[in-house]
This record gives C-alpha cells, sequence and structure tokens, in this order.
C-alpha cells in the first residue's frame, strides 16, 4: 500500500466516518482512482508523516452524483510537511467544516481539481505554511467562510495558475499576506476580512482582472500590493474599508488609471 492508515483504491461509493488514526507511515485517509460519490467525515487524524486526508484521481461532477466530500474531520499535523487535506485531479470536491491545525498547508486543491469547493474550514498555521492553496489549474474553484490564524512566517489564501476563483467572506489573521494570488486570472474577492496581515492582498505574476468588493482590512502593513506586468486590480463596489494599515496600497512601477490599480 501507500502507508495509508485508512486506504482506498480503485473502488467507489466509500465512507470514512468517525474514525481514529493516531500515526501514520504517510497518509490518514487516502482515497485513489476513485468512482461514485466518496465521503470522509467525523475522522480524528494525527501524527501522519503527510497529508491527513488525500485524494488524487476522484472523478466529480458539479452536481456531486459522483466525487467526494470531506467533511467534519479534525485534522492535527505534527510534521513540517504535507496538508490536511490535499486533492489532486479530484474535481468538484467539497471541503467543509473541518478543523486543521499545524500542516505545511491547511487545505492544499492543485493539478487541476476544478470546481473544488472549500467552505467553513478553521485552520491554524504553526511558524510556517499556507492555509489553502487553490493551484495547478484548479479553476471555478470557491473559498469562502474560512478562518485562516498564521504567523508572521504565513500565508492566509494562496491562489496560483487557477482562474476564475470566487474567494468571499474569510478571515485571514496575523500572516505574513492575507491573500496572495500568483497568475491568477479573474479572482472575485468579496466580503473578506483581513486582519493585521503584514500583506492584505498580494497579487503579482500577471493577476489580471482581480476585483474585491465589500470587504475589511484592519492593521498590519500595506493593505494591497501589486507587482508585475499584467497584474491589475480593480474594486467592484465603494464597501471596502482599511483600518489602521501602514499604507493603502503598493504598486511596484505601475499606476492608477481611473479605478484601476495596474502595476504594468
Amino acid at each position: 500500500t501507500n502507508g495509508a492508515a485508512i486506504n482506498f483504491v480503485q473502488s467507489g461509493n466509500v465512507t470514512a466516518t468517525d474514525n481514529i488514526i493516531d500515526g501514520s507511515k504517510r497518509h490518514g485517509i487516502n482515497l485513489s482512482d476513485m468512482t461514485g460519490l466518496n465521503t470522509v467525515s467525523g475522522n480524528t487524524v494525527d501524527n501522519v508523516a503527510t497529508h491527513g486526508s488525500f485524494l488524487t484521481n476522484v472523478a466529480g461532477t458539479v452536481d456531486l452524483k459522483t466525487g467526494a466530500v470531506v467533511a467534519n474531520n479534525t485534522l492535527l499535523g505534527d510534521t513540517k510537511g504535507g496538508s490536511g487535506i490535499a486533492t489532486t485531479n479530484a474535481d468538484y470536491a467539497q471541503i467543509t467544516g473541518n478543523v486543521i491545525q499545524d500542516y505545511a498547508a491547511g487545505v492544499n486543491v492543485n493539478n487541476t481539481s476544478i470546481g473544488t469547493r472549500v467552505e467553513g474550514n478553521t485552520i491554524a498555521l504553526n511558524q510556517f505554511g499556507v492555509g489553502i492553496i487553490i493551484s495547478g489549474g484548479s479553476h471555478e474553484s470557491t473559498v469562502s467562510a474560512n478562518v485562516v490564524n498564521g504567523t508572521d512566517d504565513t500565508v492566509g489564501i494562496s491562489v496560483a495558475t487557477s482562474d476564475n476563483v470566487s474567494i468571499s467572506g474569510n478571515t485571514t489573521n496575523n500572516n505574513l499576506v492575507g491573500i496572495r494570488l500568483n497568475d491568477a486570472q479573474n479572482t472575485t474577492l468579496f466580503n473578506e476580512t483581513l486582519n493585521n496581515n503584514g500583506l492584505g492582498v498580494y497579487a503579482l505574476g500577471g493577476s489580471g482582472g482581480t476585483t474585491m468588493g465589500s470587504s475589511t482590512i484592519n492593521g498590519g502593513g500595506i493593505g494591497i500590493a501589486l507587482e508585475g506586468a499584467g497584474t491589475d486590480f480593480a474594486f467592484s463596489d465603494n464597501g471596502t474599508r482599511f483600518n489602521g494599515v501602514t499604507g493603502f496600497f503598493s504598486l511596484a512601477g505601475g499606476a492608477m488609471n481611473g479605478q484601476v490599480l495596474d502595476a504594468s
């Protein structure tokens, strides 16, 4: 096997519920090459070497008749690697209501996991890492109502090489960066609360078409920082507020053109 405490491979319609896992050479719960609708819920996972729960090649549909639900688990990491929940090629997975602590990444959505919903999770980072990662062509994913508590070396939410991602209703506290966008097109930020982060929003690598509305940036350093050709940012409404920040905007080689901040 791959060293997982609970391991499902080339199966379907499985349920892993209310298990307690204390120790694994690799993952806590692994689902690989799955069909049907698969559920991982109510489990407690501690002392695993890599990922708390890992989904790879789990075929999903937007109506969730097939795919995966990972909900209401407690995932405790004691290593400096791995993710609480990681997906690769797991379209339309729903990752909701989990408590995740002390992994290098809380939730890591990667490698064309299109349409993933990451909602209502509480993530605590210890010393380093990223709370929620959407990357590798995981387009049209949704990140909503999560809380990420970090340190001055962590990133709350990161979107990279993934387009049309919706980020709404999240709270990031005490991170180096609240939300980081790198080569991410048409990201929508709405009703975000960014507290005491070194940078509230940091967009770079040609992240174009970013909009923000009805959000609050409290304390910390720069509210919004843009860097690199093709990186731009606009407010979708008049509801965003800055309170107690060192500076509102930082543009690396850019200018403000009308209502659009452009770092080209």
